[in-house]
């Protein structure tokens, strides 16, 4: 009996990883790479979303908005359908300590924005956007980076989780100048892991998700898709230790804030 609740759980675990790769590499191809035409779903569903916004009178950063969250939206019900609940995802009210971590997190990637924005490649990436674009093209970004945290620090990584949740857990007590923080080492415990308040089996989940998040940056300048990587990695440990996404899009949208004025107010010419 037991032998048989364990291959029933192993194979609920492998169709879950499946499941994970399969919805991320999916949002990433839909959205930003767009697979070659060859390929008959692909074809028709590009088919059938062209259909339908060539239809609708919408500016093109608009259009981008309407393709992201239908998708994140079709996750979100589907999902919802199956039992899950906004909690269980992310969408839940953020403590004061992930606030906290916010501030203390924008303060320590302030150096990076900076020189991030003041590379000439960045400044020239978004230049050419606002002049194409206009104040649309920030309000499209702000918008489809919502929903970039909402189905990869959200959906994704709760479900890549070992638990397949982000249901806040009772927190050890900790000790230290920033156990405010939910950090510091819980008693009987040592090391970094335990420090950060992240079990080992965890990190994959949190590697996935920046390794989704660096390839939705793919194409822009290098220096943002080499920041984009370890920032990933970031937003999903402030996501994990929160179990909350707002603050994660706090901290992501503050560090375009700061980018994007940097690279503008900086730019030559």
């Amino acid at each position: 009996m037991q032998q048989r609740r364990d291959e029933r759980l192993s194979v609920a675990v492998i169709a879950r990883a499946l499941i994970v790769c399969a919805l991320g590499f999916s949002y990433i191809a839909a959205f930003w790479f767009y697979p070659a035409q060859r390929w008959p779903l692909y074809r028709s569903i590009y088919a059938a979303t062209r259909w339908l916004l060539d239809r609708l009178p919408l500016r093109r950063p608009l259009r981008w908005v309407l393709q992201s969250w239908s998708f994140v939206g079709a996750a979100v019900l589907v999902l919802a359908a199956a039992g899950r609940s906004p909690r269980s995802l992310g969408l839940a009210r953020a403590t004061r300590q992930g606030w906290r971590l916010v501030g203390v997190a924008f303060v320590a990637a302030l150096p990076v924005m900076i020189v991030v924005g003041m590379q000439q490649a960045v400044q020239r990436y978004y230049a050419a956007i606002f002049r194409a674009d206009g104040v649309m093209a920030l309000v499209a970004n702000a918008l489809v980076l919502l929903s970039e945290h909402v189905i990869l620090q959200g959906v994704i990584l709760a479900l890549a989780l070992p638990s397949g949740t982000l249901q806040r857990e009772e927190e050890p007590l900790r000790r230290g100048r920033l156990a405010a923080l939910g950090l510091g080492l819980p008693d009987g415990e040592r090391g970094v892991l335990a420090w950060l308040g992240v079990p080992a089996g965890v990190w994959p989940a949190l590697v996935f998700s920046a390794v989704l998040f660096g390839l939705v940056h793919a194409g822009k300048a290098s220096a943002e898709i080499a920041a984009a990587f370890p920032g990933g990695l970031g937003l999903a440990l402030l996501t994990y230790r929160v179990r909350a996404v707002w603050p994660a899009v706090l901290l992501h949208a503050s560090s375009g804030v700061v980018i994007f004025a940097v690279a503008w107010f900086g730019r030559s010419g």
